[in-house]
């Protein structure tokens, strides 16, 4: 079973052959060590219920040692969330695929569906929602940032193979990523009516393609 976070062995701070403080690779493979047990606690117990005693002695260090790199539990969420932000990232930019327009916009939202649905990627999620709770003006773009991409990767397929008029181009877009992405995601993730298995994913794309096919005939294509 694929883990939902990444896994690390505890380098425990591997000394320099002449012994003494240990090396600057050393210090950077235990701070990796300690955000990926952080986020193990942060996703198993959310932050509240999320222990600095636990998450040291499971990372093999000292809660001092945690404090003196992160300074509290909040510190460490953010730098648990800012290192995933830097893994989700790059599976935002996904290139646009071939074919007829209806061929490109199932491929397109269901490579968007499956990374929304990855382990690592629900866990960055969960991160989020964590902290826009415990700090609701904190807000670094990434969302916004990511539904732009997204919505403009279905407004290019859209102005580049079909009738759709110039000024409808952004909400449809918008309205197709809302159909295509947003409701598979919620019926897997949160209502929990349709398996998550690629199959069914595949299946829930194609049956809503169909259902909003008779009133854009462009997607008959």
């Amino acid at each position: 079973m694929t883990s939902a976070y990444p896994t690390t062995q505890n380098p425990q701070a591997v000394r320099s052959s002449r012994g003494g403080r240990p090396t600057r690779e050393a210090a950077t493979e235990l701070g990796t060590h300690i955000l990926d047990v952080a986020l193990r606690h942060f996703f198993r117990h959310g932050f509240e219920s999320a222990n600095m005693d636990a998450i040291a002695a499971d990372a093999g260090v000292s809660k001092r040692t945690l404090y003196q790199r992160y300074d509290s539990k909040k510190g460490l969420l953010l730098a648990v969330r800012e290192r995933e932000r830097g893994y989700y990232l790059p599976i935002v930019d996904t290139p646009l695929p071939e074919g007829s327009v209806r061929d490109r916009l199932l491929i397109l939202a269901l490579t968007i569906l499956d990374a929304l649905l990855t382990p690592r990627v629900r866990a960055f999620m969960k991160l989020r929602e964590e902290i826009e709770r415990l700090m609701p003006d904190f807000d670094d773009g990434t969302s916004e940032m990511v539904m732009a991409h997204w919505t403009g990767a279905f407004r290019s397929i859209l102005a580049s193979g079909t009738a759709c008029p110039p000024e409808r181009l952004d909400a449809t877009a918008a309205f197709l990523f809302d159909t295509l992405v947003t409701l598979p995601h919620v019926r897997i993730e949160t209502r929990r009516v349709v398996r998550d298995a690629p199959e069914a994913r595949l299946a829930e794309i194609e049956r809503l393609l169909d259902l909003i096919a008779d009133g854009m005939p462009f997607l008959k294509q």
